[in-house]
């Protein structure tokens, strides 16, 4: 009897266990998934700036512009990303794609 109570009592606390360390995985992939959308957005804004500075000629205009369409595409490219990474059978085809240009 004791022998089976100690085996649940460790059933127990592996399974929490791995609800912990898949939560703390999920956690980690969310971090790196802003990071990557905080980058993007700077870029993006640079870029934006520069094309519209070069169509205007106008740094309220460009700073308008570059304001206005990276923070909209930023939310756009996050959401983009959840949800390549929540269907995989997507992403195959683009993946065999790249491998493809990569081969010699």
């Amino acid at each position: 009897m004791f022998a089976s109570v100690q085996r649940q009592v460790l059933d127990n606390r592996a399974a929490s266990l791995h609800v912990y360390i898949k939560n703390k995985s999920q956690e980690h992939k969310m971090t790196r998934d802003l990071a990557k959308t905080a980058t993007f957005a700077l870029l993006h804004f640079a870029v934006g700036f520069g094309v519209s500075y070069a169509f205007t000629g106008s740094v309220a205009i460009a700073t308008g512009i570059a304001l206005v369409e990276p923070a909209v595409n930023t939310v756009v490219f996050f959401f983009h990303e959840r949800a390549w990474r929540r269907l995989p059978a997507l992403a195959r085809p683009a993946m065999a794609l790249r491998n493809m240009a990569a081969s010699p």
